[in-house]
């Protein structure tokens, strides 16, 4: 897996002195899982291809209907509350994926795990925003910052030609995020013909009716939302980072676009209601 350099030194550190709260903020979902399960097999000192759902060590919690319901919560608190009969220093690991999601109840319940947490068990909070956790949680836990790598780690890790400007592009508009490495910059996909990418150029190239009548397009799903958000927030860097080079005078017209954008994200990592985050994206645009 590609992680910067500076992940690494954070993801080094815990590992020499682990403590028994983690939180990992990942503003994407996927990287933060595959860097959470690669950290998890260390922790267990196990192979690095070992399929944690099969280990008796390793507890997961996920969203379930948009929300860490409270019972999931309770149900782990319960589980990592047994003794276990290992005497190794870490023997246990709870994984809250979507931590970000967890209600106020949920988090008060989890909360008081974390203050007095068993000696041999990690507890790992994957959040994409750490300002949505209680400050009482963020202070009882060793915090990891996913940063996304730079070009030069990424051509260095893939052995790329970094004059190639066609994967430059590519990795532009991926954000250096791993999730959508196979899918754009494999040499095999046109990324002129993806279907995010066409709907995304539509989308910029539309006026506000036209948009607002896409909003069935966007808001299937929030994984969707979230993905498509994404791709258009690093196709409007493209589109900025462009306007700066040619010196015209649409840096302002990008800037606003992507504050919108911006908005809409943080918007989506606390409100369900999709259509009215799409709604206010199109009239601000």
């Amino acid at each position: 897996m590609l992680i910067s350099q500076n992940t690494k030194r954070q993801i080094d550190l815990f590992l020499v002195n682990p403590s028994n709260s983690l939180v990992i903020e990942s503003p994407v979902r996927g990287a933060g899982i595959e860097m959470s399960y690669g950290l998890i097999r260390k922790l267990l000192k196990l192979p690095d291809d070992y399929i944690l759902e099969n280990s008796h060590n390793f507890y997961k919690i996920e969203k379930d209907n948009n929300t860490v319901q409270i019972d999931s919560i309770r149900d782990l608190i319960k589980q990592l509350k047994l003794k276990s009969l290992n005497n190794n220093l870490i023997n246990r690991i709870g994984l809250v994926t979507d931590a970000h999601l967890m209600s106020e109840e949920s988090q008060n319940s989890i909360l008081k795990l974390l203050e007095e947490p068993p000696s041999d068990t990690v507890i790992i909070l994957l959040s994409q925003s750490l300002a949505a956790l209680k400050p009482t949680i963020i202070s009882r836990s060793a915090i990891i910052k996913i940063t996304k790598p730079s070009y030069a780690e990424f051509i260095q890790y893939y052995s790329i030609d970094s004059k190639n400007m066609d994967i430059k592009n590519k990795f532009d508009l991926t954000d250096g995020n791993s999730d959508y490495y196979v899918k754009y910059l494999s040499d095999e996909i046109d990324i002129s013909k993806s279907e995010d990418i066409i709907l995304i150029k539509k989308f910029l190239s539309a006026n506000k009716l036209d948009r607002l009548l896409m909003i069935n397009d966007f808001c299937i799903s929030k994984n969707v939302f979230d993905n498509l958000l994404f791709t258009m927030k690093n196709m409007v860097k493209i589109g900025l980072d462009n306007s700066i080079i040619k010196n015209n005078n649409q840096q302002k017209f990008w800037i606003s676009y992507l504050k919108a954008i911006e908005t809409t994200e943080t918007g989506s990592v606390h409100s369900v209601n999709r259509k009215l985050l799409f709604t206010n994206l199109c009239l601000n645009m």
